[in-house]
């Protein structure tokens, strides 16, 4: 063996080191092509195996376990101008435990950009009727500044006006709204709708159109459909179209790393918020909406009173989530609650029970939660005289 260095140091193809200590094996095959290259160390030291292979295609094989073990030490893998392809076929367990792990994955597509959100050809003769309630839904990647929502619309001779909701998820309540006046005589466009000036937080968006006067939204029917229609903005059905709706938004990632478990928890913002209609008169035999709210959140207090000589004959109705759980006058109710008012602070109290003045009240404390829509609605089933009602709500909303 010389002692001059690397370049005097050969081994023939069937060469064989046996119970030695070898410091260091370098094999460096250039341009060369090499059917099989083994290397065997059995009850040896080696300090270091440097296998340095340039202008080849190489094919790795390993059959049965790898264990690789690194204590107190940094291990390093670059990959400069190549693929790294992974490709796992069945069940890849990584267990990492009583460590503290930065896991940075970098990838120069994850830049700030625009990102249109988009399913649709590029025009159509089709458009529909003038007051549907039309969603499309946008399940991924829906997060970041809201920069516009396009349209594919057109219009009469009287314009009209077109309502823009944004919802989470389609059997939800919107959480933002705003209206566009469109001017008449609009020939078949793409509308751009903006100043939202804000940034959506949800990686899903439900984007709902409602139009009026003359104003008209196109679609087709052919491709990936992905329509929605309804009657009322909180609840979507399958419909068998194409909205000609666009989402475009800056600030997002070219894509998402999809994660499974909990990866942070989010505080949800919520606002506090009254509603109050006060002595509305409610003719013989008829119903008035009081309150009426499209939202998600919580009823903290709720005061509801009758005046009127057939006040007795009033009930209350409360829906929530177009359920309707509650539908009681306040004198029937006194009388399930074992003619008892209640006490201040209960669930549900009795506040006003005056047969002489005709005039009754009732307040509910912490008794109602909502996804989509609360609403409290006055009967009078008098058929011959009217009454006067008032209700007042102290309500929790999501932002």
């Amino acid at each position: 063996m010389s002692q001059r260095g690397w370049e005097d140091f050969y081994l023939n193809t069937f060469s064989t080191i046996i119970a030695q200590a070898v410091e260091k094996i370098k094999v460096d095959i250039v341009a060369q092509t090499l059917e099989q290259l083994k290397i065997d160390i059995a009850s040896q030291s080696l300090s270091q195996l440097n296998v340095n292979i340039a202008g080849q295609s190489v094919a790795l094989e390993v059959k049965g376990n790898v264990n690789a073990n690194i204590t107190n030490s940094q291990l390093d893998v670059n990959v400069t101008n190549s693929s790294l392809n992974v490709n796992v076929q069945g069940t890849a367990d990584v267990n990492i435990a009583q460590a503290s792990v930065d896991l940075n994955v970098k990838n120069d597509d994850y830049v700030e950009r625009i990102r249109l959100l988009e399913n649709d050809n590029t025009t159509t003769d089709m458009f529909y009727d003038v007051g549907y309630v039309i969603g499309k839904y946008f399940p991924k990647n829906a997060r970041g500044w809201i920069n516009v929502i396009k349209c594919y619309i057109k219009s009469g001779a009287s314009g009209g006006k077109l309502t823009i909701y944004l919802k989470r998820t389609l059997d939800g309540p919107p959480l933002y709204s705003k209206t566009y006046d469109i001017e008449a005589n609009l020939s078949p466009q793409w509308r751009d709708f903006g100043g939202w000036g804000f940034t959506w937080e949800y990686d899903s968006i439900v984007i709902v159109v409602v139009t009026e006067g003359d104003v008209q939204l196109g679609y087709d029917e052919s491709g990936n459909l992905d329509g929605f229609k309804g009657t009322t903005v909180s609840r979507l059905y399958i419909d068998n179209t194409r909205p000609y709706i666009r989402y475009s938004i800056r600030g997002c990632s070219a894509g998402s790393l999809p994660i499974s478990g909990t990866v942070n928890t989010i505080q949800i913002p919520d606002t506090t918020s009254s509603a109050i209609k006060a002595g509305t008169s409610v003719p013989a035999s008829s119903s008035e909406t009081l309150i009426d709210i499209s939202a998600t959140g919580t009823v903290k207090w709720l005061a509801v009173s009758f005046e009127g000589t057939d006040s007795q004959l009033a009930k209350v109705q409360i829906e929530v989530d177009d359920v309707l759980i509650w539908d009681m006058s306040i004198p029937d109710t006194y009388r399930r609650l074992g003619f008892s008012q209640g006490g201040a602070g209960s669930v549900v109290y009795i506040t006003q029970y005056d047969t002489t003045n005709n005039y009754y009240a009732i307040v509910f404390n912490n008794a109602f939660s909502f996804k989509r829509r609360f609403k409290v609605t006055v009967k009078n089933e008098s058929t011959s005289n009217s009454i006067t009602a008032t209700a007042m709500a102290i309500i929790s909303k999501i932002a």
